[in-house]
């Protein structure tokens, strides 16, 4: 609120108020995680150079469908339709061609960057048009000012909207590809490891930053039969993580000793392990509560969301000497 009937004109104090997109793209997928970057130049008279709560004040605007205008929020919120951040996170941009720009910086020049998310959308909020706000503070008071036209030569906006969010396709969309890390694959006695990560929808692999499974393994004995000490168990291994997870609720004797670490895992991939022994004594409550699917929850590097189940391949004596995706 001005507390001076007089409003100054906003050109007499900057000589720039204008947003960029500064990201590849102006799209964001709609995953409360994803990111894209607006910077607001500002560029003051060297006769007014900005205060510092005059810097403070710079802000995304939005207006609604009353022409009414609200800072846009700031938060980390998945519900909220759009919001933003002023810092980075560790989630990849849309991928795009646009050139970022490359602001100047006088003194007089000032470039704050906004990291804008969409959440949780309704129908007809997947565009947003963000203006800048500012405030001027002088001995006579403080003026608040947007730029949407009413002061002359700033009327400055960006559009945002969001992609939509890929379809990933279990066991088409994902790589799975296992490696033989220790005994020998044609004998009860094996390590096999998996390198599971999305692929073949934006680009070939869609890497992973994090990723649990639940329950943490499984168990599969060559026949349900208390005499059988054949077994396959399954834990893993977070992505860009090496040490694997088991699931406690399995009993495997006081001989079995699971592998506690990847011996090779690919960054951005989370890594199953496959281990068969022949002195894993059978458990009757493990082969029927603890036979999986395993359900393997993870978030990608541009934010999305993955779930898809591992199995035993079949449950003949052959079936749990290899796993596979559903």
């Amino acid at each position: 609120m001005s507390t001076h009937t007089s409003k100054p004109r906003l050109d007499d104090w900057l000589l720039e108020l204008t947003p960029f997109v500064t990201s590849p793209s102006n799209r964001v997928y709609p995953n409360g995680r994803q990111q894209v970057e607006v910077t607001v130049l500002v560029e003051s008279r060297s006769r007014h150079p900005l205060k510092p709560e005059e810097r403070a004040s710079v802000r995304l605007m939005v207006r609604d469908r009353l022409g009414r205008f609200s800072p846009l929020p700031e938060g980390r919120e998945a519900s909220l339709p759009w919001f933003f951040s002023h810092t980075r996170n560790a989630y990849l941009e849309y991928p795009g061609t646009q050139k970022r720009e490359q602001a100047a910086s006088p003194s007089e020049v000032y470039t704050p960057g906004f990291y804008v998310s969409a959440g949780k959308l309704d129908l007809g909020q997947s565009l947003e048009t963000l203006y800048v706000g500012i405030t001027r503070y002088t001995d006579e008071g403080q003026y608040e000012y947007v730029t949407d036209g009413t002061e002359p030569g700033f009327n400055g906006n960006v559009e945002v909207r969001t992609a939509e969010i890929p379809t990933f396709q279990a066991p088409g969309n994902y790589t799975f590809e296992r490696t033989l890390t220790a005994g020998d694959g044609a004998s009860d006695i094996f390590t096999w490891e998996y390198a599971l990560a999305g692929a073949n929808v934006q680009q070939p692999v869609v890497r992973f930053v994090s990723g649990h499974m639940v329950p943490a393994g499984m168990i599969q004995w060559s026949d349900r039969n208390s005499s059988v000490t054949q077994a396959s168990n399954v834990g893993y291994a977070p992505p860009n993580e090496a040490t694997f997870h088991y699931n406690p609720a399995i009993k495997l004797g006081d001989f079995f000793k699971p592998v506690a670490q990847a011996k090779n895992p690919k960054a951005g991939h989370l890594t199953i392990v496959l281990q068969g022994s022949n002195n894993i004594p059978y458990d009757s409550q493990s082969a029927i509560n603890q036979n999986g699917p395993c359900v393997v929850k993870a978030v990608d590097v541009y934010g999305n969301d993955h779930e898809l189940r591992v199995s035993f391949k079949g449950s003949s004596p052959a079936g749990r000497f290899e796993l596979v995706l559903a």
